[in-house]
């Protein structure tokens, strides 16, 4: 990932883990726990377009350099700076009416509806490392996924020569 136009960061710092549920129990916290959170905003020529909240484990958030938030991914510092790669991400995408924060931010009415991409990352053993919500404006942000088909066979797993007359016969 990279960052396309500007990317201010509007704050940093840790939050009580209670006042973000999905990322408490992303990263198995209780309610005492903390989870380290970063507000930003990102632009083009156009205006703002995204807003986005970063929430990381205490542990990966204390070992950062705040220097660097506005200047290279998340996900790269933290394989920099803690020695954790992402090899799988899973992403979500819904849509939201605008809360008064990212409405503001985003220069649109609260209840605008936005597009929601909610991305976690994980490492090779199934550890998440990263959790980022994003809310976009639609008109100045297109989501574009390719998706790519096998060329080997099979495509599936092989069918047995039982199933394959059932299949035969459903046709």
């Amino acid at each position: 990932t990279s960052f396309v136009g500007r990317y201010q960061v509007l704050s940093a710092g840790f939050i009580c883990a209670a006042s973000h549920p999905s990322s408490a129990a992303l990263y198995g916290l209780g309610p005492d726990d903390r989870v380290f959170n970063v507000k930003a905003v990102r632009s083009s020529s156009t205006g703002p377009y995204a807003y986005s909240n970063v929430y990381l484990p205490s542990g990966i958030g204390e070992r950062l350099p705040r220097r660097l938030f506005a200047k290279r991914p998340f996900l790269l510092l933290v394989e920099e700076f803690c020695g954790l790669s992402a090899v799988r991400a899973r992403q979500v995408a819904s849509a939201e009416a605008a809360g008064r924060e990212p409405a503001r931010r985003l220069m649109v009415r609260p209840g605008t509806p936005l597009l929601v991409l909610e991305r976690t990352y994980y490492t090779r053993d199934g550890r998440p490392i990263e959790l980022v919500e994003i809310q976009y404006r639609p008109d100045r942000f297109r989501h574009v996924a390719n998706f790519w088909r096998r060329r080997e066979l099979p495509y599936l797993a092989p069918l047995g020569h039982r199933d394959r007359k059932s299949a035969a016969g459903q046709r």
